[in-house]
């Protein structure tokens, strides 16, 4: 979404937290991994109590093999006129997958991306683990959690545009251009 309004602008500020939050600090040789839980509900007795928020809990993971993959941090705009020049057709499939997608990978092995849209998105966080093999790049996503199951494999290789994806996987066509619709710029 576009910050229109105070509220909005503090909204996308928390999602970039949450993601740096969910990724890890920089150098960091432990990603995190995100437990949320519920702290115990407010007693009706008082009504004008705000409801309780989750706590956010990081813990380590492990160390992947991540070979000479160029860590940092890239973006990539998808508009809805690419989506639709791709066939892509569903209002709610083009609302979803427009934006501004910025993803950091760590040397930890774990990537996240955030998504900037002009709409109120479902899922404009994504989380998960990478391994690299040569130039064979397999992304595994963990958050959300709903896409857990998605494994993506890719070729990469890294030009003066940028990061550049060859899928070398079956996916989801909107997945796929994703990846390979432009080359990922690095984020000074």
């Amino acid at each position: 979404m576009r910050p229109s309004s105070p509220l909005s602008a503090a909204l996308v500020g928390l999602i970039i937290v949450i993601a740096a939050a969910c990724t890890g600090s920089p150098g960091s040789s432990a990603g995190p991994t995100v437990a949320v839980t519920t702290p115990p509900a407010t007693p009706a007795a008082s009504p004008t109590a705000a409801p309780a928020s989750p706590a956010i809990t990081l813990e380590p993971q492990g160390t992947p093999e991540i070979g000479n993959f160029p860590i940092g941090v890239y973006a990539m705009t998808l508009t809805r006129a690419e989506l639709m020049a791709a066939g892509v057709t569903n209002p709610h499939d083009l609302d979803e997958n427009a934006g501004t997608f910025t993803m950091t990978f760590r040397d930890n092995g774990s990537w996240s991306f955030v998504q900037v849209s002009d709409v109120a998105l479902q899922n404009p966080f994504f989380r998960g683990s990478f391994t690299v093999e040569g130039d064979v790049i397999t992304f595994h996503t963990v958050q959300p959690v709903e896409f857990q199951s998605d494994v993506d494999i890719l070729k990469w290789s890294l030009g003066p545009s940028g990061l550049v994806y060859v899928a070398q996987s079956q996916m989801d066509p909107i997945v796929k251009l994703f990846y390979t619709a432009h080359p990922w710029v690095p984020v000074k």
